[in-house]
C-alpha cells in the first residue's frame, strides 16, 4: 500500500462509513488511548476498522474483529506521531485542504446536517472529525514537504529492478471487446432470454453497427457505453467469456456465450500480445513505483523511532469495533 494511500485511510473510511448509516442511537466515544497526552476516541478507530476489514475482505481473508481493531488502532496511532512531528517541524496544512475534504465528505453523505447527524450516532462531533481530516492532512503535507524531497531514485536503480524482477513487468496478452448482454435470473424465462441473445447475434452479424446494438439490447452496465469492456487479460473475466473472446480474431463476433450473469455477444475490437515491456516505456513508472515504496519504508522507520521514544498509553478497557 502507498504512503499516500495509508495515510488517507481515516478520510475515506469517514466517508464509507457515515454514507452507510450510523446507528440508530447516540453512543459514547470514550478515549482508547493516549499518544503523547492525545487521546484517540473509540469513533476514530471503529471508522478507521470499516476500512481495514473491508481490505481484508477483498483480499479473500476473513476479518478477525481483534486484528482489525489492533491494526486500526496502530494506523492511527502512526498518523498521530507523524502529525505531531509535522507541528513539531512547523509544517501547514494548504490552504483551503480541509475544506475541500470535508465538503466532498458532506456531498457523499447528503450535506453538513446528515453528516452532523450521523456523527453524533457515532459519539462523534462535526468538529471532532474536521480535526481528524486535518491531521490527516497535515500528515501529507510532512510526507510531501519533508519526506518525499529527500528520495531518488536513479535510472540504474529502474534498471537493477527491471532486470531482478521480471513478474512485475511482464504484462499478459490482452483484448479489447464489446459485449451485448442479455441477463438470466430469477423471473427471468431461459428460453425468451435465450431467444433474445441469438436475435441479437443475428443483427450483428447482418452488419448492424454493434456499439448501437448493445446501446439498444444489452442489459449489462457497459450497454450505454456501446458495449465496451476496454481491454482485459484473460484472469480478469469469468472463464466463459475469456475463452470465447480470446478465441476470436479482431472483428470477429462470437456464437452466444453463456455464463452465470447471462447470454453474450461478443465482438473483439483489437488484441495485444503479452510480453516483457521494454524499460524505456516503463522507466518513468518504475521509478514513481519505486519511489512510493523508499517513501513507505521511510515512514515506517521514522514512525518506529518516534514510537520508540513517545509515550503511548491505552485506556484500561479499549472499545472494540461495532461496539
Amino acid at each position: 500500500m502507498s504512503s499516500r494511500i495509508r495515510l488517507t485511510t481515516l478520510v475515506v473510511a469517514m466517508a464509507l462509513t457515515v454514507a452507510a448509516g450510523a446507528q440508530t442511537n447516540p453512543v459514547e466515544n470514550p478515549v482508547v488511548v493516549t499518544v503523547n497526552g492525545d487521546p484517540i476516541r473509540a469513533a476514530e478507530v471503529n471508522l478507521v476498522a470499516q476500512q481495514v476489514a473491508a481490505a481484508a475482505s477483498q483480499r479473500g481473508g476473513q476479518p478477525d474483529q481483534q486484528a482489525v481493531f489492533d491494526e486500526s488502532v496502530s494506523q492511527l496511532i502512526q498518523t498521530r506521531l507523524l502529525a505531531q512531528e509535522a507541528r513539531r517541524q512547523e509544517v501547514t496544512v494548504p490552504e483551503g485542504s480541509v475544506d475541500k475534504v470535508m465538503q466532498q465528505i458532506e456531498q457523499q453523505v447528503g450535506g453538513r446536517e446528515a453528516l452532523e447527524t450521523s456523527l453524533g450516532q457515532m459519539g462523534m462531533s462535526y468538529a471532532e472529525m474536521r480535526s481528524s481530516v486535518e491531521e490527516t492532512e497535515l500528515t501529507m503535507a510532512f510526507v510531501e514537504q519533508k519526506i518525499r524531497p529527500g528520495i531518488t531514485v536513479t535510472d540504474e536503480e529502474a534498471a537493477t529492478f527491471y532486470k531482478e524482477n521480471p513478474q512485475y513487468v511482464t504484462t499478459p496478452e490482452q483484448v479489447h471487446a464489446r459485449h451485448i448482454l442479455i441477463k438470466t435470473g430469477d423471473g427471468v424465462d431461459e428460453g425468451d432470454a435465450r431467444a433474445r441473445a441469438e436475435q441479437a447475434l443475428a443483427l450483428a452479424v447482418e452488419g448492424e453497427d454493434f456499439a448501437e446494438l448493445a446501446k439498444k439490447l444489452s442489459e449489462g452496465p457497459s450497454g450505454p457505453q456501446g458495449g465496451d469492456l476496454g481491454f482485459f487479460s484473460a484472469n480478469q473475466l469469468v472463464p466463459p467469456f475469456s475463452e470465447a473472446a480470446f478465441a476470436l480474431e479482431p472483428g470477429q463476433i462470437s456464437d452466444v456465450v453463456q455464463t452465470r450473469f447471462g447470454y453474450h455477444v461478443i465482438k473483439v475490437e483489437e488484441k495485444r500480445s503479452g510480453g516483457v515491456q521494454p524499460l524505456g516505456e516503463i522507466n518513468d513508472d518504475l521509478k514513481r513505483a519505486l519511489t512510493e515504496q523508499k517513501m513507505a519504508a521511510e515512514i515506517h522507520t521514522l514512525t518506529k523511532s518516534l514510537e520508540a521514544k513517545a509515550t503511548i498509553v491505552p485506556a484500561a478497557a479499549p472499545a472494540q469495533p461495532g461496539t
